[in-house]
C-alpha cells in the first residue's frame, strides 16, 4: 500500500507543506538584523540571496535526470538543515566572528533547499498523474503557498519570543520530513482509475478548507495561547486526512492490465505525424537545448516574467504599499493573510479549471495565463487609481492571477516539451521570477517610491502618488505579458486540440 501512487501524492503534499520556509522571512528578518547587527540594505541583500536560492533551481532539474527523487530530496533536506541552522548559530553568536558574505551564503542554501524538495515532488507527481496534471501540480504548488502561514502558526505555539529561532525550527522540521517521506516520492506505473477526478476533488476540498481556516487564525491575536493550540491542532488533523482518502483510492482503484501500453503511450517515441528528423512536434521529448531554441519556450518565460515579476513587486512592496495608502498596520496584516488565501486559490483553481477545459473541449492551456495576466493587469490598475477598498480588490486579482501562473506554466511545459526534461526546463523557466522581481520592484518600484519620499524630505512615503506611477507601468507589462502569450495560444492550437485533447480523453 505503501507504494502506490496515491500515498505517494499524499506524502508529497506534506513535504510541500513544510518546504515554504522562505516565505516566512518578515516573521524573523528583523530579530535577525538586530542580533547581527546589519543595516536595512544588509538585510534586503540577504533578502535578495534568499530570492535567488528559492527560484534558481536548474541544477536540481538536471540533476533529476541522474539520480532518483528520493535522493534530490535528501540533498534538498542537507542545504535546508546546513543553511538554516548556520543562520541560528551566527545569530546566537556561536560561531564567532560571521562575515556577511557568508550569511548570504547560509541564505542561499537555506532557500535553495526549497527548489530540489519542490522538483522532486512536483515532477513526480506529474508523471504520475499525466492526465490530470494541472489539477495535481495546482495542489502542490498550493500546499507550499500555504506551508508558510502553518509553519508560522505552528511555531507561535512554542511560546519563543526570540524570533530568530525560527530558523533552527525551519532546519529542522522541513529536513525530518522530507528524510522520512522521500522514500515513498517515486515515479509508479500509471493505472487506469475512473475515481481519478473524484478523489482528487475530495484531497483538494481539505486543502481548500485549510486555507480558508488559516485565514482568521492568521489575523488572530498571538496572546490567545490556548486558541492557538487548538487551531494548530486543528490544522494538523487536517493535513493528516488526505492519507484516509488515499488509502480509500488504492483499495478502490481499478487497475489496467495494460500499464505497459499506457507508460509507452505517456513517453512519445516515435514522431507523430511528421518525417522531418531535425523539427520537432510539440508534445515530443525536447531537449534542455531544443527546447531553448524554440519560440514557444521564450514566449513563456515572457510571460513568466512579466506575471511571476509583477506579482512578486507586488507581494514585496505591500507594507509600504498599505502605509502610503493609510492603512493602519493590523489592516496590512490581514491584507497579507488574504493574499495568502488568494494565491493558493490562484495556484489551485487554475490548475483544476484548465484541466477541465482541456479534456472536455481541448481548450489552450496558455490561454489561461493570458486570462491570468489579464486579471493582474487590472488588478495593478485598481491599485494605481487608490479609490477606497482599493488595496484589497487589487491584490485579490493580482494574487490570484500570480498564484494562476504557479500552476499553469509547469503544467504547459510538461505537455508541450515533454516529461523527459521537464524538471529541468521548468526550473529554467523560473529564473525569469527573481529577473523580474528585480527589475520592477528594485528598479522601478523602488526608485519611484524613494524619489517621492525625497520630494517629502523624509525616508517614508505617504500618499497615493507613491506607487501609481510603478502600478500603470506594472499593468501595461502585464498587458504586454498576455498579447505575447495570445502568440503562444495560436501556435499551440491545433496541438491542443489534436495530440493533447486525444490523450487526455483516452486516460478519463
Amino acid at each position: 500500500m505503501l507504494g502506490k501512487r496515491w500515498v505517494m501524492l499524499v506524502a508529497g503534499l506534506w513535504i510541500q507543506f513544510t518546504a515554504g520556509s522562505p516565505y516566512v522571512f518578515g516573521l524573523y528578518s528583523e530579530s535577525l538584523k538586530r542580533a547581527l547587527g546589519y543595516t536595512q540594505t544588509q538585510l534586503d541583500t540577504i533578502a535578495f540571496f534568499k530570492g535567488i536560492g528559492a527560484n534558481v533551481g536548474i541544477h536540481a532539474g538536471l540533476l533529476y535526470l541522474l539520480v532518483p527523487p528520493w535522493a534530490i530530496l535528501a540533498i534538498g533536506s542537507l542545504l535546508n538543515l546546513v543553511g538554516y541552522l548556520s543562520i541560528w548559530l551566527a545569530a546566537a553568536g556561536k560561531l564567532g566572528r560571521v562575515d556577511f558574505w557568508q550569511v548570504c551564503v547560509f541564505m542561499l542554501l537555506a532557500a535553495n533547499a526549497q527548489t530540489f524538495l519542490n522538483t522532486a515532488v512536483v515532477v513526480t507527481s506529474v508523471a504520475n498523474f499525466p492526465s490530470s496534471r494541472g489539477t495535481v501540480v495546482g495542489l502542490m504548488k498550493g500546499g507550499l503557498g500555504l506551508s508558510g502561514a502553518v509553519l508560522t502558526l505552528i511555531f507561535r505555539t512554542l511560546r519563543t519570543r526570540d524570533q530568530v529561532s525560527y530558523t533552527l525550527f525551519a532546519a529542522l522540521v522541513p529536513s525530518l520530513a522530507s528524510l522520512l517521506l522521500m522514500f515513498l516520492i517515486r515515479p509508479l506505473p500509471v493505472a487506469i482509475d475512473r475515481f481519478e477526478t473524484t478523489n482528487l476533488h475530495k484531497i483538494s476540498g481539505i486543502i481548500v478548507a485549510i486555507a480558508f481556516l488559516l485565514v482568521p487564525i492568521s489575523i488572530a491575536s498571538p496572546n490567545q495561547a490556548l486558541a492557538m493550540d487548538f487551531s494548530a491542532l486543528l490544522i494538523l488533523l487536517l493535513l493528516a486526512s488526505p492519507l484516509l482518502v488515499a488509502l480509500r483510492a488504492e483499495l478502490t482503484a481499478e487497475e489496467d492490465h495494460s500499464t505497459q501500453e499506457q507508460a509507452r503511450l505517456l513517453e512519445p517515441e516515435d514522431p507523430p505525424r511528421s518525417s522531418r528528423k531535425p523539427d520537432l512536434q510539440l508534445g515530443q521529448e525536447f531537449t534542455l537545448a531544443q527546447a531553448l531554441s524554440s519560440l514557444e519556450f521564450w514566449l513563456l518565460f515572457v510571460a513568466a516574467f512579466c506575471g511571476m515579476g509583477t506579482g512578486l513587486t507586488t507581494i514585496d512592496n505591500v507594507n509600504q504599499l498599505g502605509l502610503s495608502l493609510g492603512h493602519s498596520k493590523r489592516d496590512i496584516s490581514i491584507v497579507v493573510s488574504l493574499m495568502s488565501v488568494w494565491n493558493f486559490l490562484g495556484r489551485f483553481l487554475a490548475g483544476l479549471i484548465s484541466d477541465k477545459f482541456l479534456h472536455s473541449q481541448g481548450f489552450p492551456r496558455p490561454a489561461f495565463i493570458a486570462i491570468a495576466l489579464g486579471a493582474q493587469s487590472l488588478g495593478h490598475l485598481v491599485v494605481a487609481m487608490a479609490l477606497p477598498g482599493a488595496l484589497y480588490v487589487g491584490t485579490l486579482a493580482i494574487l490570484l492571477g500570480y498564484g494562476a501562473h504557479w500552476s499553469l506554466m509547469p503544467a504547459t511545459v510538461s505537455e508541450i516539451f515533454g516529461l523527459g526534461r521537464f524538471g529541468a526546463l521548468f526550473n529554467t523557466l523560473t529564473v525569469a521570477s527573481p529577473l523580474g522581481s528585480y527589475v520592477f520592484s528594485v528598479q522601478v518600484a523602488g526608485s519611484f517610491y524613494d524619489r517621492e519620499a525625497r520630494e517629502q524630505g523624509s525616508s517614508s512615503c505617504y500618499g497615493s502618488h507613491c506607487f501609481m506611477a510603478t502600478f500603470l507601468i506594472l499593468a501595461g507589462v502585464c498587458v504586454f505579458g498576455c498579447l505575447t502569450t495570445l502568440v503562444m495560444v495560436a501556435t499551440t492550437r491545433e496541438f491542443y486540440k489534436t495530440q493533447a485533447f486525444e490523450n487526455s480523453r483516452e486516460r478519463i
